[in-house]
This record gives structure tokens, C-alpha cells and sequence, in this order.
């Protein structure tokens, strides 16, 4: 310790030894190996190191779970709703509590490849819902897309001008842990241009599905209708009804009042 300066936190001992000024600790120690004097760190300065490296990693954490934010394709409407911060009638308690009670054991949820469907009409809160759930499992470092089967052809005709494939789509979708499809059904009254392209884009579905059930992993649907009415209303390819019904182990249905008309949550300007 030759040449050791004092800092202005620290006294010297009768030795001329650091000492420090906060909570009285040596800052210096006997090497047994060679019996010569080192440095050392007091208590105060491992508490501070600490928090330094624990702030640090909440640091690194909270980027990453922005960027898992970003890449879940939530978007900025539902990016801070939660379980806590949430309204909820109290026709849907039983749903958000069991849905709440899926979100606390995600990795068993995960493990087993474990989803669930919820339908019920417009308004009622079935996209509020899932994203509660999908902000759970992002702030717990998992990684999901919140997206409907629309959105995905759109995705995949776009990787055909971008030098991009298609199979990357389909990979990407096919591989998320959790996967979120909001507003199933969209397809069967937003008809696309022919009947060619209506087959296309359910093959891409089932293709997805169909991975998705072969590797264990969650998908989580909301809609407007149940699965009956996918089939008999709208004449949905039963192969496709078939692997949802797989692949959701549970089917909530959720009522109550349409808050979108709901004039006493709106802002004022």
C-alpha cells in the first residue's frame, strides 16, 4: 500500500492505515500468501458497488423488456395496461382472475404448450384482456406477438418485394413462445381479392397452427364469435377450427357493456 493516498472519505489509524470515515471498517488487509498490506473495500463501498451493479442491471433489464415490448407488435394504446390498472365488470371477473391466475404460472403454461380462446362481442374488453396478459409475459423476459392473421399475410406478401422469404414469416410466427391472435375472424367478412387468395391465406394459417401445436407452444385467440359459428356461420376450413380447438385449452366467453361508447373513460380536449 505504498503511496496510498488518502480519499476524502477515509482517516488514517495510528499506522497511518486507511480507515473509513462512515462506518469505521479498515480499508486495507494482511495478504496471508506474502504478509504484505492491500487495499481493501469497507462495508460502504460493497453497498455502494452493489447498488451500482444492481442498477445497472435494472438498467440492461428494463431495455430489454422495452425491446420485447416493441418486437410483441402490441402497440402504444395497450403498451402500459395491466391486471392492477384495469376496470373490470363484473360479469368478466371469473375470466381476468383465471386469466391472471395463466399469467402467474406462465412457464408451466409454457412447458405444457398450454392456450385459450375468448370470444364474446365487440367492446367487451377480449384485446384489453390479452393485453394485460401479453405485458405480463413480456415483463417476465418472454417473447410474444400480438397480431391476427390479416396482419401476418400482409407480412408475408411484403417479404416477397423486400428480398425477404416467406418462410422467415412463417418461422417467426411459428416460433414466438406466446403468440396472440386478436379479432380471429376478421378473415371470414374482410374477403380478400379472390377465392385463390382466401385459400392462400388459410393454408399460411394452418401452417402456423399446425407448427405451433406440433412444438407445444401458446396461442391465444380472441374473437367476435365462437368456434360453432366459425364453422357454421362462416364456413371456416374445419381443419383449422379443428387445431384451434387443440391448441385452447380453455374457451371463455365474455360479456358485459361495449366500452368503446363508454363516454365517461374518454379524454378531455
Amino acid at each position: 500500500m505504498e503511496g496510498h493516498q488518502l480519499l476524502s472519505d477515509e482517516h488514517a489509524d495510528e499506522n497511518g492505515l486507511p480507515i473509513c470515515n462512515v462506518c469505521g471498517e479498515k480499508r486495507y488487509i494482511i495478504n496471508p500468501l506474502n504478509n504484505r498490506l492491500c487495499y481493501c473495500l469497507c462495508s460502504c463501498q460493497k453497498e455502494a458497488l452493489n447498488k451500482k451493479e444492481e442498477d445497472l442491471k435494472k438498467r440492461q433489464q428494463d431495455v430489454k423488456i422495452e425491446q420485447l415490448k416493441l418486437t410483441s407488435l402490441l402497440g402504444k394504446r395497450y403498451k402500459n395496461v395491466t391486471f392492477e390498472n384495469t376496470e373490470v365488470d363484473e360479469e368478466n371477473l371469473g375470466i381476468y382472475s383465471r386469466v391472471k391466475r395463466y399469467a402467474e404460472k406462465y412457464d408451466e403454461m409454457l412447458k405444457n404448450g398450454y392456450g385459450f380462446y375468448v370470444y364474446g362481442k365487440n367492446g367487451v374488453g377480449k384485446t384489453h384482456l390479452l393485453a394485460c396478459l401479453c405485458n405480463y409475459l413480456t415483463e417476465r423476459f418472454q417473447t410474444c406477438a400480438f397480431t391476427n392473421f390479416l396482419n401476418i399475410a400482409e407480412e408475408i406478401r411484403q417479404s416477397y418485394s423486400d428480398d425477404h422469404f416467406e418462410s422467415d414469416v412463417i418461422t417467426k410466427y411459428s416460433k414466438v413462445s406466446f403468440l396472440f391472435i386478436d379479432d380471429f375472424g376478421k378473415e371470414s367478412y374482410k374477403k380478400l381479392k379472390s377465392d385463390t387468395n382466401n385459400l392462400w391465406l388459410e393454408e399460411k394459417i394452418f401452417e402456423i397452427l399446425n407448427n405451433r401445436y406440433n412444438n407445444m407452444l401458446p396461442t391465444i385467440f380472441s374473437s367476435n364469435y365462437s368456434l360453432k359459428e366459425m364453422v357454421q356461420a362462416f364456413g371456416f376450413d374445419k381443419a383449422i377450427i379443428d387445431r384451434i380447438f387443440e391448441l385452447s385449452t380453455q374457451i371463455f366467453e365474455m360479456k358485459g357493456r361495449n366500452r368503446r361508447y363508454d363516454l365517461s373513460s374518454r379524454g378531455c380536449w
